[in-house]
């Protein structure tokens, strides 16, 4: 169930376009940290935009945190 702050946290989500990100740079941040591509663009996505990346993924946290701010769903 939501909560009414949290209605008005995910109003305020980002839409991100898939033609503005690097893709050779996210390759091989992808490559270099054993992660998907699918993760490696969602941490590229939050440095770039300054935005801590919420997930639940452990190995994502951890391999996260060297390039950007981490959040678990309760922290956010």
């Amino acid at each position: 169930m939501y909560t009414l702050d949290s209605a008005r946290a995910i109003d305020g989500f980002t839409v991100i376009s898939w033609k503005n990100l690097n893709h050779p740079a996210i390759l091989d941040l992808a490559v270099e940290n054993d992660v998907t591509f699918y993760d490696a663009c969602y941490m590229t996505a939050s440095a770039t935009l300054k935005t801590p990346l919420v997930t639940e993924d452990e190995k994502l946290k951890r391999v996260a945190a060297k390039h950007t701010r981490v959040l678990s769903w309760k922290e956010f």
